[in-house]
């Protein structure tokens, strides 16, 4: 079997595809595995470290009207070249993963009458998930409220969202192993994706001169991206709190075992760990988001107690202060937080997804097979 993912630019479109490429090769060990990527080099690297082989042959992603007439003649010539490069591969089945990145690979399915999967991470299906649902083989979306918003006839199936073995799981984490924390005291884990996230790394320690008069044995674990690591750094160093901060993480089930509360924004590969997790979270969603879609991601969880959400227009330390503290003082709420976040959590969404493409491929084969079978007794 050939399996061809197609996913990048950011890493909520290319980590449910490594959590997938992981599944099959634990069941499917003589499995051959492609990924189409962005030529972004965090793409590349992430796949580097799980051993997982790519190509770049994605579409150049538009900047504005001036670039329009050399993002028209290079997507053309790129969308050409892939359909080249799938037609001579021949892959068993091509899994557009989300984003830009997947546009030129889904069509090449669609133009080679290859199976098309298509994994859609947030409430809001994304434009290639739009423009390509009718010409889809399966539609696999992580929330039951994307259905309504796909074309009528689309073949949608509700999957969940992969989340990576090594999240899932269940191995001993405390705080004392990132340094500067301390077991015992509650702990804090702050993530903005894998680009950070400005607002939540400003908000959260300013939030900690507050915090620290009602707990003062708070600590924070917080994944900043590369811009404010030094900001984060200087400003928790200043108001006397104990944090370890961080560029980026590869052992984030780590860090999610060890936390009690999780700050984060509202992408659908974050909420699909933490809800797998039962992690209580604090959601801001990322307020430029294309079709405002972490909004809509966050109020599922928010509407559900299964989550706070604050709206990232009225994001100030002293909320974030409030919030932080009526979870961290209140293990009641956290535990039914807790409860009712893992009811929409799919841990199993990756073998899920792969026995639906057992089945389309074998439905294709049983097609196939009684075609042939009436073309040789027409003969």
């Amino acid at each position: 079997m050939q399996y061809l993912l197609a996913g990048g630019g950011t890493g909520g479109h290319l980590t449910p595809g490594i959590a997938l490429a992981q599944e099959i090769r634990a069941s499917r060990p003589d499995a051959s595995i492609l990924f189409a990527i962005s030529d972004r080099p965090s793409d590349a690297e992430a796949l580097r470290r799980y051993d997982l082989p790519s190509v770049v042959w994605g579409a150049r992603r538009w900047t504005d009207w001036v670039d329009l007439p050399t993002f028209a003649a290079l997507n053309a010539i790129a969308l050409g070249r892939t359909i080249d490069h799938v037609h001579r591969l021949r892959p068993d089945v091509v899994i557009a993963l989300g984003g830009y990145v997947a546009a030129f690979p889904a069509i090449a399915a669609v133009v080679l009458r290859r199976p098309l999967v298509m994994l859609e991470q947030n409430v809001i299906p994304g434009r290639v998930t739009r423009m390509l649902a009718r010409q889809a083989s399966l539609i696999g979306c992580q929330w039951p409220e994307t259905v309504r918003r796909v074309p009528i006839q689309a073949p949608v199936v509700i999957t969940g969202n992969p989340v990576r073995r090594e999240i899932l799981e269940d191995r001993a984490a405390k705080p004392s192993d990132f340094p500067g924390l301390v077991d015992g005291a509650p702990t804090v884990l702050v993530m903005g994706g894998s680009q950070g996230a400005h607002a939540i790394n400003e908000a959260v320690p300013a939030a900690v001169p507050r915090l620290l008069r009602k707990l003062p044995q708070v600590q924070f674990l917080h994944l900043t991206g590369s811009a404010d690591k030094l900001a984060v750094e200087g400003a928790y160093r200043r108001f006397g709190a104990r944090a370890c901060v961080l560029d980026y993480l590869d052992d984030m089930g780590a860090a999610y075992r060890c936390s009690d509360v999780v700050v984060s924004r509202a992408g659908g590969t974050s909420l699909a760990e933490i809800t797998a997790l039962g992690k209580p979270a604090i959601l801001v969603p990322y307020p430029h988001a294309a079709d405002d879609h972490q909004r809509h991601n966050a109020r599922v969880l928010g509407e559900r107690g299964a989550a706070e959400v604050i709206d990232p227009n009225q994001l100030t330390p002293d909320i974030m202060a409030a919030r932080l503290e009526s979870l961290l003082l209140d293990e009641s709420a956290r535990r039914g937080m807790s409860v009712r976040a893992k009811e929409h959590g799919r841990p199993n969404a990756a073998s899920e997804i792969l026995a639906h493409i057992d089945k389309l491929l074998g439905e294709q084969t049983a097609t196939q097979k009684a075609d042939d079978s009436r073309l040789q007794t027409a003969k």
